[in-house]
């Protein structure tokens, strides 16, 4: 124990002799193993199975059937009724309302439920009660449970919450009970923590009764229990054959697809499994890489450290000190790095998992919130990545710095004597293909969301600050809903920059439109033939100059098209031909009809006069024109959704911030649902590329940086290891600029073939993973990899120009007589 006490007071000492090198080992360990632990934590969070009781027993029931893939109501009483393998079965639906309270309102989600939710999930209330059946009766007082994070966010954790009101879409639902803390719901609970529960029953309040009794739409999905001794594969079994039976009895014209699978199955949702899964692996190695890299370089450090001391160590050898015992003592000064980064990369990950569990509103009422944890298995992972840090760093030079002859070392032979740098060279190499693939996948995702902004949509969204709102959150009827609009539009109109002002029912690419059919008058809608599906834009008269589109014949909507005038319609090019193989239909009679979303009544189609035809423009995504556009005055075609359209004269972030304030202000009472500049919210900025740029690029320098510092540290421990040799090249006649570029090309020809090898790499992933994450990675573009290709070699060159200089300064004659 007493040599052990020595020892690392022998350690402690040489690492405050060596103050600079030491912190910033300690700096790569702390931020290697925080970023790990931070990482490892947040992926967990969101890929974690769901924790219910029993959960084996727990099953989902789905539909197969796009685009909701939920049951209506009538089809899942039919498999209620019928169903023999699940002892318990309950639906469940998502809810967007209005909240109004104190002074403001949003858009909340939650889940309406029936009344053995609760029962079949196994929860119980942490103070209050849950939903009884009682609850569920069509009188029954409205009543809400509510989540444990609401109830801390927003009533303060006060036991009073219980008989306070909480009022959605102008009707008041007593608060009975709260949840605890591990509970979050069902619906993407890892992402989504579900603040609020309502009975289904409720769905009469919010004037959603339509799918209650209609086979054709569905919004209701379905949570179960396996009954004792049953298996998940016998619920599908049974549940193709229901499905089957209310094909031949109830036809909807599609084929009903049922599917159930256990619930401990999805890790964040069935649906995106598919991509959050690999993503999330994919961000799990790349962090892991990343902190591999920390570890070789600080390994490669510390050999070129302790090369200075090698003299040191052959002597005590000579005299009799064991290898073993040297390198344990230099085991323990890495050890203490170890212990000291490893602490420090706990505080670190912290830090880090407050910023990444941060909610993060996407608009819509949607708010994205993981919990990563500072839990036993982050805390593990952070010793487990310190063991392996200790062991590349710390017991690997040990062994390395102490395999040496003592004669060269102890003669004049010694100075010739320097580390296999070839070995070193693929290490490099490696360094350097990794932090290519990273930052090389971040340029092209910057890049790519660059060119979408800058993309010809055949609109100026880049001039837009949009703000949506939805008047069926408040019960508000056509007359009140367009007297609020006046009012808004009036207020925002004042404001200096707004060059022009509009209202419609969406935006042709990003905001949601509900979408329409068209057909000519001598083809009626009939025998399932629903004609052209085109986007629809109801909207005030100044839409065309707000949106900057071109009316190629005819007119624009105007202030005459007034609900007593005629029905008119603009619409593009390519519904003009589409329609009619041509677009000179000026006057030509069109047969309208709205889409059907689920939860809408049927629309009946009516007659419309061609006034104009508009030009064409990017519809449901950026750089995509398979649909056309028909544009109705929103005086005579209401709709309860509308985008509130702000031109501005110069860049319009600042307005678009202002929208919402000038909203609430001119009507308090109505929630936004979204708001943002038009290249945001129209999808002319890809948030999944932009996620991506980012992580990539910060891990990528992260990476860069370990890779300069280590190749600067290899060259340097190389050039001091190889003085006798520069000396002797020097007096047989070397110049400083060819012993120069020696030492260049030993350190740039592992990074010239470490950018090629990560180049080729960027390429591969490309191919191979982006058919399976669309939209998550970019094309190629070899110009930008050409930059950062070129830029990666810059940078290098500095890194080995340094120790290349100091090589050529020298001094022959002091090297030899050293010697």
């Amino acid at each position: 124990m007493t040599r052990l006490w020595h020892d690392l007071n022998l350690a402690w000492r040489r690492l405050r002799q060596t103050a600079r090198f030491t912190l910033f080992a300690v700096f790569i360990v702390a931020t290697g193993i925080g970023a790990t632990t931070a990482v490892h934590s947040l992926v967990h969070a969101v890929l974690r199975s769901q924790s219910l009781p029993d959960i084996d027993s727990v099953v989902t029931l789905t539909h197969r059937r796009p685009p909701r893939g939920a049951f209506s109501r009538a089809d899942f009483d039919y498999l209620a009724a019928h169903q023999t393998v699940l002892s318990e079965l309950t639906p469940w639906m998502r809810f967007r309302e209005a909240w109004t309270g104190d002074g403001r309102t949003e858009i909340v989600m939650g889940e309406m439920v029936d009344c053995n939710y609760f029962r079949l999930v196994r929860v119980r209330a942490e103070i209050g009660r849950v939903l009884q059946p009682t609850d569920c009766q069509p009188d029954a007082p409205p009543v809400v449970v509510i989540g444990h994070r609401l109830w801390q966010q927003r009533f303060g954790a006060e036991p009073s919450v219980l008989g306070r009101t909480i009022k959605l879409k102008d009707r008041s639902f007593e608060v009975v009970g709260v949840v605890p803390v591990t509970f979050r719901g069902i619906d993407m609970p890892n992402l989504m923590p579900t603040p609020m529960w309502l009975p289904l029953s409720a769905r009469e309040f919010m004037n959603d009764q339509a799918t209650l009794v209609d086979h054709e739409l569905g919004s209701l999905h379905g949570i179960g229990r396996l009954a004792p001794g049953r298996h998940v594969d016998e619920a599908a079994a049974e549940l193709s054959v229901l499905a089957r039976q209310l094909d031949l009895t109830v036809p909807t014209g599609r084929r009903r697809d049922f599917q159930v699978f256990k619930t401990a199955d999805v890790r964040m949702d069935e649906q995106y499994d598919r991509i959050a899964i690999p993503v999330g692996n994919a961000a799990t190695g790349a962090i892991v890489l990343v902190l591999l890299l920390a570890c070789g370089n600080l390994a490669m450090l510390t050999l070129a450290h302790g090369a200075r001391r090698r003299h040191e160590r052959a002597i005590r050898q000579a005299v009799g000190a064991s290898r073993r015992h040297l390198i344990g003592e230099q085991f323990l000064e890495s050890a203490l790095v170890a212990a000291i980064g490893g602490t420090a990369g706990v505080v670190v990950a912290r830090l880090l998992m407050t910023y990444l569990g941060k909610s993060i509103s996407i608009g819509n009422g949607f708010v994205l919130q993981a919990e990563p944890l500072l839990d036993r298995s982050a805390l593990a992972v952070a010793v487990g990545a310190t063991g392996v840090a200790l062991l590349i760093f710390g017991l690997v030079p040990a062994i390395r710095l102490t395999r040496v002859e003592l004669n060269p070392l102890l003669t004049a032979e010694g100075a010739t004597v320097f580390p296999q740098w070839r070995g070193r060279q693929w290490f490099v190499v490696a360094q350097v293909a990794i932090s290519v693939v990273l930052l090389g996948l971040a340029a092209l995702c910057v890049q790519q969301v660059r060119m979408a902004s800058q993309r010809d949509t055949g609109m100026t969204l880049d001039r837009l600050a949009i703000a949506v709102v939805d008047f069926t959150f408040h019960n508000i009827d056509e007359e009140a809903a367009r007297r609020t609009l006046d009012t808004i539009l009036q207020s925002i109109a004042t404001r200096s920059r707004v060059a022009a002002l509009a209202v419609a029912s969406g935006l042709p690419v990003g905001v949601f439109t509900p979408g329409a059919w068209l057909t000519p008058i001598d083809k009626p809608f009939s025998n399932g033939v629903d004609g052209e599906r085109v986007e629809l834009l109801a909207s005030s008269p100044a839409i065309f100059q707000t949106l900057g589109v071109t009316i190629r014949r005819g007119r624009a909507i105007g202030e005459e098209d007034s609900m007593a005038a005629p029905a008119v319609a603009v619409v593009s090019q390519l519904a003009a031909r589409r329609l009619f193989d041509t677009d000179d239909i000026l006057g030509r009679e069109i047969l309208f009809r709205r889409q059907r979303w689920a939860g809408d009544r049927e629309h009946a189609a009516k007659s419309l006069i061609v006034v104009g035809v508009a030009a064409d423009t990017d519809v449901g995504t950026v750089g995509r024109r398979n649909r056309g556009v028909v544009y109705l005055p929103f005086a005579q075609h209401f709709e309860p959704r509308v985008a509130i359209l702000a031109r501005a004269n110069e860049d319009p972030s600042g307005l678009a911030a202002g929208l919402r304030t000038t909203i609430a202000r001119a009507a308090p009472d109505i929630a936004v649902i979204e708001s943002g500049t038009g290249t945001a919210l129209g999808g002319a900025e890809d948030r999944a590329l932009q996620i991506t740029a980012h992580l990539s690029g910060w891990l990528g320098l992260m990476a860069l940086l370990l890779s300069i510092t280590g190749l600067y540290g290899a060259l340097s421990d190389v050039v001091a290891r190889r003085g006798r040799e520069i000396g002797i090249r020097a007096a047989l006649g070397a110049s400083a600029g060819r012993i120069t570029r020696l030492i260049l090309v030993e350190g740039i020809r592992p990074v010239m073939l470490g950018t090629i090898a990560g180049l080729v790499l960027v390429m591969g992933i490309q191919a191979v993973l982006r058919p399976m994450v669309f939209g998550l990675l970019p094309t190629i573009d070899p110009v930008v990899l050409g930059v950062v290709a070129l830029a990666f070699v810059a940078v290098a060159l500095v890194a080995c120009y340094v120790p290349a200089r100091r090589a050529a300064r020298l001094d022959p004659t002091e090297i030899l007589k050293a010697s």
